[in-house]
């Protein structure tokens, strides 16, 4: 059974009901829906869609809103497009008419006071880079460093450099305004800079009628990097967000920094999703590349508790197929991990009581060989924590709580089910029993350990592990 989850993002590829449960029964864990691109009234039925398979499939699937966040782009050409010839001049300007081969507008208008000359300036995901020479007020001089093509509304990036945006635009906040009357379980925050960054969209969601809202950060920038242990803290998740990472710094860089991150966001006991061009070539292709095979398999083995999808699953030639590749890929790579030498060498400092119980439950199931651990749960927490030390048996995490049970779909090795609330303990542990010899994860004879707090229906926290051997007609 699969550990790692897989994101897809839908698109036009991926939006009606028959091709979205296809991709679900194929291995997609988590819907992701790109802000950065469709209409409300397409978003709106792909949701719909989402909430039907996920009835229809009685599976857990969130629903993940990606915004925008703080990004700058180019306005538009006369002719939708210009070649850029090295050396050439090239002004971005304030004023919104159409651009030509000397001048295009951007989004930002006070982008000209944050910069200053000699900073350079990244366009269609870095191919393309201007040197700026002046700046007036509303004009950015500069010169073409290289020659490409360059389209309409591309991304512009400037490096190393702290722009004064708000992080939050009014289209955001549009954007969040429609992921809350949709129930959406995951908000994904782009070009998080800072702690304060992730505390602004939460208090935006929170005081706007989503007080469980699930925050990933995505890290695209310098700033996020350097930041990266004050951003943990305030979100529930991590994405390592490689293509505009990989525009902002040295590519060369990326390997390390993708390591750094997913090992930070474990030890914090937060989900961590690697991101960008995992398996593009299969936009075009029903195969892979071998490098890109690879690719995936070090995400597992470096402990990404999700890897994504974004172009392959919105706009590839076959969705369904690309998510069974990556599926396959993950499941042998975790065929290869020594999970308990991992646990053995892993440096995990423990915070508190839910820690150390979470701690000692992984433990006690690798000493015993339990063939599943099973945790009652009604924040999630709990299966997190445990999810955060990767044992070898699969947690099965009993939640009441439909937000919760959704939600853990993106925890590493987690299998989420949706259980009563028990009258007692002895209720409890029958129900764990039966529950994982249901679903065919252990037998009369194996070991299970059960955790969960009690007295039952209070908010104690996890106080409790139990190991139980399977018998028949219990």
């Amino acid at each position: 059974m699969r550990k790692t989850k897989i994101i897809c993002t839908l698109g036009p590829a991926s939006c009606n009901y028959d091709q979205i449960k296809k991709m679900a029964l194929a291995g997609m864990n988590v819907a992701r829906i790109n802000m950065s691109h469709g209409t409300y009234e397409e978003h709106q039925g792909k949701i719909d869609n989402v909430k039907k398979v996920r009835r229809a499939l009685g599976v857990a699937l969130p629903i993940m809103i990606d915004t925008k966040g703080p990004e700058i782009r180019i306005g538009t050409f006369v002719n939708g497009k210009i070649d850029v010839t090295e050396g050439m001049k090239f002004d971005f300007v304030n004023d919104p008419a159409p651009g030509d081969e000397t001048h295009v507008s951007i989004t930002y208008g006070e982008l000209y006071k944050d910069i200053s000359e000699g900073c350079t300036l990244l366009l269609n995901d870095g191919l393309l880079v201007f040197k700026v020479t002046g700046i007036e007020e509303g004009v950015i001089h500069t010169v073409a460093q290289n020659s490409g093509p360059l389209s309409d509304r591309k991304g512009l990036f400037v490096p190393n450099v702290k722009l004064n945006m708000p992080f939050l635009s009014e289209q955001d906040k549009r954007d969040l305004d429609f992921g809350i009357k949709n129930g959406a379980e995951l908000y994904a925050a782009s070009f998080v800079q800072d702690g304060d960054s992730v505390r602004q969209i939460r208090e935006y969601i929170t005081t706007h009628g989503a007080k469980d809202a699930c925050i990933i950060s995505k890290i695209e920038s310098q700033s996020g990097v350097d930041n990266i242990d004050e951003i943990i803290a305030e979100s529930d998740g991590i994405m390592v967000a490689r293509g505009d990472l990989g525009v902002e710094m040295p590519y060369e860089k990326l390997p390390a920094i993708q390591k750094m991150l997913i090992n930070r966001s474990r030890r914090a006991g937060k989900f961590v999703i690697t991101a960008t061009e995992m398996l593009e070539s299969m936009v075009t292709k029903l195969r892979p590349t071998r490098a890109e095979i690879v690719d995936v398999a070090n995400a597992v083995y470096d402990g990404s508790s999700c890897v994504m999808l974004s172009a392959e699953s919105a706009v590839g030639i076959n969705p369904p197929n690309t998510i069974a590749t990556m599926a396959r890929i993950a499941e042998e790579a975790e065929r290869n991990v020594d999970y308990k030498n991992n646990y053995n060498v892993a440096q995990v400092k423990l915070l508190d009581n839910t820690d150390a119980i979470s701690h000692a439950t992984v433990n006690t199931a690798f000493d015993i060989d339990a063939k599943a651990i099973v945790v009652y749960t009604a924040s999630g927490i709990s299966a997190r924590m445990i999810s955060r030390f990767r044992p070898d048996a699969p947690i099965v995490a009993m939640t009441s709580n439909d937000r919760v049970y959704h939600r853990l779909a993106t925890s590493w090795g987690v299998i989420p089910v949706i259980t009563q609330v028990f009258d007692n303990t002895d209720e409890m542990f029958i129900n764990a029993e039966e529950t994982v010899k249901n679903m065919g994860l252990a037998a009369d004879g194996d070991n299970i350990v059960i955790t969960a707090g009690v007295p039952l229906g209070k908010n104690v926290g996890t106080n409790l592990i139990k190991v139980t051997r399977i018998t028949e007609n219990k």
